[in-house]
């Protein structure tokens, strides 16, 4: 698996929760981690109509798309153009109920829900 999300890496927010753009404060999983790993972020940048929700919290996020290679269990290497997470609540359960650009499937076996809710699986 490439371990490409460190501390301090900034991450696009994938799902329609109001957050753009997230920051990785803790890795649970040693130094750093990939997609299909929890990770708990700090929102960096809000829609203006959502400020509140977000101010002055951290939230758990699953991350769903990597920069890096990633090899799937069929042989065939996965690689995106941005570094992707989904919020969870702390439930780990998805805030959002959409999820823009395609998903990993390593997410589907963290979280059905997370996968459910994304319009493509590489």
């Amino acid at each position: 698996m490439s371990k490409v999300i460190y501390k301090n890496t900034r991450l696009i927010i994938a799902d329609n929760s109001g957050a753009k753009i997230a920051q990785c404060i803790q890795v649970y999983k040693g130094q750093a981690c990939g997609v299909g790993d929890i990770i708990r972020v700090c929102i960096k940048k809000v829609r203006p109509d959502v400020r509140d929700k977000f101010f002055k919290k951290t939230f758990l996020a699953l991350v769903v798309r990597t920069v890096g290679r990633d090899r799937d269990s069929n042989g065939i290497y996965n690689s995106f153009s941005d570094n992707a997470a989904v919020l969870l609540t702390e439930k780990r359960e998805p805030m959002g109920t959409s999820i823009a650009g395609p998903v990993s499937r390593k997410v589907e076996k963290v979280s059905k829900a997370v996968a459910s809710m994304a319009s493509t699986r590489y």
